[in-house]
């Protein structure tokens, strides 16, 4: 409080430049103090929440907001209408308000009355509580607190904003919103799905040169069976009104902001979706701030947490604008599955609600506190996980396994090791082989995962060839960090391989009497990969669940196999044609000429014919 008897004495016999210098003091004073600024507040917070007492509230609304009778005035409160009110509370401010507490107390000596101000009708001494100069200051400063509140919800942009906004101002949100529990608490990994919708999901994202404009003049990514083109997957992209499809020019705009971070938040939505009881069915809800953790943005300094949950809403609302339809059916063993999806419908059902820290005086609110998606699968899941999907269940490799490291894997430094970290996750269900782990081709990996156009320049120059290979070593050694187990077959020489400084050898350019470019080398090798131990031990489990085989064919057993004797064994075994074809990583044409004898059998192609038989039989065997 001020003096009385020195404000009267400086006030009174001050020049002008004394005066102005008094109301600076006495401002800074108000503005130290901090009592007057947080009864402005008070009464801001007070007239927010009667406003927001008068307005109707759906339903829905009323089921996830709770607003008390009374204003909860919390110093969280308090913190957050200061962030939201910043800039009103100026240097002229606090001027403004000292000069007139002293002009008014000034008047009050003389004529024991204090003007209204066009605010509150004119009073006199007698209508105060006592007639003492710290209560009258006292009654001046309440007023101006009446005042500024008004002023201030006037002057900013309070009564525009939704009800959604405004309530969150108070955190009124209901107490039964819980979300799910975080992924990885028990161990590092999580089962996801790795149906071909799903796949197809993933892949749409990041694949961009495979998305085409199909014959209505919408982009149309496809994914296919290789052993019978009749199975596909097609994914567009939905206007914003979820009726109309975007053609390719427009919707590669939208696929920009998606990527391989799209890719990595659906992971997270499979492996929530994996640990549902129904996950065709049921509903989870997520918290943005947990998603950045799993992401692995948590680290992150180029980003603050409001531009991260702000990313998390646009990519939410990106992958909600994926579509797909399917055709695809399905033998395992005796018996066929339509898994189809004829009708166009959403690969995730996505509601988005943001919590935003608001800014009253500026006319965008760009602050994020918080994001909540609520997440079901689309229709494809009732498919493939209900009813045929689920009675198939293993034999139909429904779900892989995700190591919490490559969520962590940023597809900005290493967006080579992202992708084939994604991709062989998704195939470790299908090629689980402990003691004899399939070999991949470096070719047949890098068409699966990295943009047409940017293999054949490799293919062409040098400079681009030399760079692929940088990143393909630098893919491996961050998998082999990871855990995942790296073995070179012997068409990948030592001096090809990551990390190796040993000199090309003489005639390295030589093969088979024909001259091959460095890049062709790389391609055409082969090496060995495997999950992670853990993930290994879980798929163990699994093909340990078994039926005992039917006996190898006595005529398999001994000597020099034939095409005529892989047919016989694998008709035994109820393997379909298609399905070793695609072991084979080759066309059923190819598998129906070599039964037929048309095609010369290789002792090697044999032996992987052979193991092929055995896997597949003992999948499609599991309970």
């Amino acid at each position: 409080m001020i003096d009385g008897d020195s404000l009267r004495d400086n006030y009174s016999s001050s020049s002008l430049s004394g005066y102005a210098s008094l109301i600076q003091e006495y401002a800074e004073r108000l503005r130290c103090a901090g009592e007057l600024e947080e009864q402005i507040l008070t009464n801001v917070a007070i007239k927010i929440h009667q406003y927001l007492l008068e307005q109707p509230f759906s339903d829905k609304e009323n089921d996830f907001l709770q607003l008390s009778a009374q204003a909860e005035l919390s110093p969280e409160l308090m913190v957050r209408l200061k962030q939201s009110f910043q800039g009103y509370f100026s240097q002229e401010f606090w001027e403004s308000q000292a000069q007139w507490i002293l002009e008014a107390l000034e008047q009050w000596r003389k004529d024991k009355f204090i003007p209204g101000n066009n605010y509150e009708p004119s009073i006199t001494a007698n209508s105060l509580l006592t007639e003492q100069e710290v209560a009258i200051e006292k009654q001046l400063q309440n007023y101006c607190c009446l005042y500024s509140a008004d002023e201030l919800l006037q002057h900013s942009n309070v009564y525009d904003l939704s009800k959604e906004e405004l309530v969150t101002l108070f955190n009124y949100y209901s107490p039964s919103v819980i979300t799910e529990h975080p992924l990885f608490l028990v161990e590092p990994i999580e089962a996801i799905p790795t149906c071909p919708p799903y796949r197809a999901g993933l892949e749409c994202t990041y694949r961009l040169d495979k998305w085409v404009n199909n014959e209505n003049n919408w982009a149309e990514f496809k994914l296919t069976d290789k052993s019978t083109y009749k199975n596909k997957v097609q994914v567009y992209i939905s206007e914003p009104n979820g009726i109309d499809f975007l053609p390719l020019a427009t919707a590669l705009q939208v696929l920009d902001g998606l990527g391989l971070e799209a890719a990595k938040l659906q992971l997270v939505f499979g492996a929530y979706l994996a640990k549902q009881e129904r996950p065709w069915k049921d509903e989870v809800l997520l918290r943005g701030t947990e998603l950045i953790e799993l992401l692995g943005w948590g680290k992150r300094k180029d980003l603050t947490e409001s531009d991260k949950l702000q990313q998390i809403a646009n990519l939410a609302h990106g992958i909600g604008r994926l579509v797909m339809q399917s055709e695809w059916q399905m033998k395992v063993g005796n018996k066929s599955y339509d898994l189809s999806s004829t009708l166009i419908s959403p690969l995730w059902f996505l509601s988005i609600e943001v919590i935003r820290q608001l800014n009253c005086l500026k006319s965008k609110n760009v602050e994020y506190r918080e994001v909540y998606i609520k997440l079901r699968a689309g229709d494809w899941a009732s498919k493939w996980f209900n009813k045929a999907g689920n009675k198939a269940k293993e034999a139909l490799h429904q779900f892989g396994y995700l190591a919490q490291e490559i969520l962590r894997i940023d597809p900005y430094h290493d967006e080579l090791a992202l992708k084939l970290a994604i991709h062989l996750s998704i195939l470790s269900r299908i090629r689980a082989n402990n003691k004899n782990p399939y070999p991949y081709s470096v070719s047949t990996l890098l068409r699966a995962v990295e943009i047409g156009a940017r293999l054949r320049d490799a293919c062409q120059d040098k400079r681009k060839a030399y760079e692929l290979r940088r990143r393909w070593d630098k893919a491996l050694k961050m998998l082999m960090e990871l855990g995942w187990q790296i073995e070179f077959d012997q068409d990948y020489p030592e001096w090809l391989r990551p990390s190796n400084q040993a000199e090309k050898p003489e005639g390295w350019q030589s093969v088979n009497g024909k001259r091959v470019k460095l890049i062709d080398r790389l391609m055409a090798a082969h090496l060995f990969i495997k999950p992670p131990n853990i993930v290994q031990e879980k798929l163990l489990k699994i093909n340990q669940r078994k039926k005992p085989l039917p006996k190898r064919l006595p005529s398999v057993s001994r000597g020099r196999v034939t095409g005529e004797q892989i047919r016989k064994e694998r008709e035994a075994k109820e393997v379909s044609q298609a399905a070793l074809a695609l072991w084979m990583e080759k066309t059923p044409a190819w598998l129906c000429q070599i039964e037929k004898g048309r095609r010369k059998l290789s002792p090697k192609d044999a032996k992987e014919l052979l193991k092929g038989i055995d896997f597949l039989a003992q999948s499609q065997t599991s309970e």
